[in-house]
């Protein structure tokens, strides 16, 4: 068994803004194709708003995730993995 004891936090975060902005044009897709409930189209600048909040929104909780997660894991111990 091998056990993660620190997570890298920017790198994390690095990985999920990728993510974040993925989620963020996938999101954007199902709204074209869906629309929203109200029946109002999206722009072109909300549809860029709402991958960069997606984006952003996705950074800051890797961020604080990997945080907590170090700091957690130092008091009980990391995730165990069998490799």
């Amino acid at each position: 068994m091998r056990e993660i004891k620190k997570v890298a936090i920017w790198p994390a975060a690095k990985i999920f803004l990728i993510l974040g902005v993925i989620n963020g044009i996938l999101l954007n897709i199902i709204l074209l194709f869906t629309g929203d409930l109200q029946g109002v189209s999206l722009s072109a600048l909300d549809m860029l708003l709402l991958i960069v909040l997606q984006a952003a929104t996705w950074f800051i909780g890797a961020i604080v995730v990997a945080f907590l997660y170090n700091l957690l894991a130092k008091w009980v111990g990391g995730v165990k993995l069998e490799i």
